[in-house]
């Protein structure tokens, strides 16, 4: 996939500037879109030429395989009621029943198979795996081409890595899913992965999460937790992130959830941000991915250090802590299901780079001048 096409920056506060972007999107037969700038901190139209989807999703009646079913039509559809769930975890393949579950299309922007959101209009069974649960992110594969295949499988395993690194990360867990037409004919069998409610991240970790906040000040997050969370969309190179802004309308901040104390307001001090969406990283190196507008590098595998330098001492000693960790990290790569050789040894050779890096004194010295102030 190309590049996609981009206008001119506007104020989309001011509604003539809201009218020129849908005039010249529609003049060029362009797709238009208000993207939130993580270095500007507001939204930006970003226009993008349409993509034909022949698809469209909704649920089947459950799977006597055990494993979660789609049906495509070819017209627009809401979700339908019901689906069977199954996945795979080392050797063993676990099926279970959404009797009454309820699935949604997140998002369609760049995929002709977008995310997808499961929603429990039934409540799970005590005997369920997903027990307690009312609705989830499941994140597909996109596109229909099996590379996309691998680049959801790396998205997969960078939520795993910076698990790996501290409990104050969402989980996730990988499923095989049957996407089938209407009459039953299978059409494609990819892995997806539901990602942890934000909401159980926060119970788990005795904390409560920030709401009604769109904006905070970079003092008033926790310095160990915002180095941490830093230095590790460094290793992956991702820059799809703020720590101190959300979009308009939204909760801050983006592709980012704040949690904190009991307690916690928008004057709060200490707060945990805790990163997700992680398919513009370099690791991952999707053909949609591209540097956000601000931001001059030349692709998205250009690792770019976002750190605040107020940081610096703590993000120092987390690249120290990180370091000795080398192992037991690229461990949890080798134990991605289903990653080409090729993949595997492509993401190791990226992730040893930035090891490399991490292990040079005078690398980490460079690294922190480009903090930002």
């Amino acid at each position: 996939m190309g590049r996609p096409s981009r206008m001119p920056s506007h104020d989309l506060s001011n509604p003539q500037n809201r009218e020129r972007r849908d005039v010249l999107g529609s003049e060029n037969g362009l797709r238009c879109r208000d993207v939130f700038h993580p270095v500007l901190g507001k939204s930006r139209p970003r226009c993008r030429r349409p993509q034909t989807v022949v698809c469209q999703r909704r649920c089947a009646e459950s799977d006597p395989r055990g494993t979660l079913r789609h049906d495509f039509a070819r017209h627009r559809r809401q979700a339908g009621p019901r689906c069977t769930e199954g996945w795979r975890r080392g050797a063993r393949n676990h099926a279970r029943d959404l009797v009454g579950a309820r699935i949604t299309r997140r998002k369609k922007e760049v995929c002709a198979f977008p995310p997808l959101r499961v929603e429990f209009s039934q409540k799970p069974g005590p005997s369920s795996i997903f027990k307690g649960q009312k609705r989830l992110k499941l994140v597909t594969h996109c596109q229909r081409s099996a590379d996309y295949q691998q680049y959801l499988l790396l998205e997969y395993t960078a939520y795993r890595l910076y698990r790996a690194l501290t409990p104050e990360s969402f989980n996730v867990r990988l499923a095989k899913i049957d996407y089938t037409y209407k009459d039953g004919q299978a059409l494609i069998t990819r892995l997806g992965f539901f990602i942890e409610d934000v909401n159980d991240v926060v119970k788990r970790n005795g904390q409560e999460r920030l709401r009604g906040v769109r904006r905070i000040s970079a003092s008033q997050l926790d310095a160990a937790a915002a180095a941490r969370y830093a230095v590790f969309e460094y290793m992956i190179s991702n820059l799809d992130w703020a720590m101190t802004a959300g979009p308009a309308g939204a909760d801050c901040c983006h592709n980012a959830r704040l949690m904190a104390a009991k307690g916690v307001t928008g004057a709060s001090t200490g707060l945990i941000p805790v990163p997700y969406d992680f398919d513009y990283a370099g690791l991952v190196n999707a053909p949609y991915a591209v540097p956000p507008d601000g931001i001059h590098v030349a692709n998205v595998k250009v690792r770019r250090y976002r750190g605040f330098c107020a940081h610096n001492e703590e993000a120092k000693a987390f690249l120290t802590q990180i370091s000795t960790r080398r192992d037991s990290l690229m461990a949890i790569l080798n134990e991605t299901p289903q990653l080409e050789d090729r993949t595997r040894r492509r993401a190791a050779g990226y992730l040893g780079d930035f090891f490399e890096e991490a292990g040079s004194p005078s690398k980490v010295a460079d690294l922190m001048k480009v903090c930002l102030r």
